[in-house]
C-alpha cells in the first residue's frame, strides 16, 4: 500500500519511520451529513521509506511510503462482504496468512 505526495522524503513522517516502522492509519468518511454515518478502515502494520519509480502521477515524487499491513479493520461499510472479511468476521481482514 504505497503512500506518496509531492515530497515525502522531507516530511516528519518519513524521518519518524527511520525510528519506528510501525503505523496505524485511519482512513474515515462522512457518508450522510443529515444522518450522521460514518465509516472508515483502519490499517495497522509496518511501513518502509522507499525511492524510486513507483507510478503515475505528475505531481508525484519519487519517495513513497510503503506500508506492509498486518491487520485490516473496517467499519459501516454495505454491500456483498469481500471473501477476506467472510474469512475472519465482518468488518476484520488479515492480508498476511497466518495472521489473526
Amino acid at each position: 500500500m504505497p503512500i506518496g505526495g509531492r515530497s515525502p522524503g522531507t516530511t516528519k513522517k518519513w524521518r519518524n519511520l527511520r525510528a519506528d516502522p510501525h503505523v496505524a492509519p485511519d482512513v474515515d468518511d462522512l457518508v450522510s451529513t443529515s444522518l450522521r454515518r460514518v465509516r472508515g478502515v483502519d490499517v495497522r502494520g509496518e511501513a518502509d521509506p522507499a525511492t524510486g519509480t513507483h507510478g503515475p502521477g505528475t505531481f508525484v515524487s519519487d519517495e513513497v511510503i510503503r506500508i506492509h499491513p498486518r491487520r485490516i479493520t473496517s467499519w459501516a461499510w454495505t454491500g456483498p462482504q469481500p471473501p477476506e472479511q467472510a474469512e475472519h468476521g465482518p468488518g476484520v481482514m488479515s492480508p498476511t496468512p497466518g495472521q489473526p
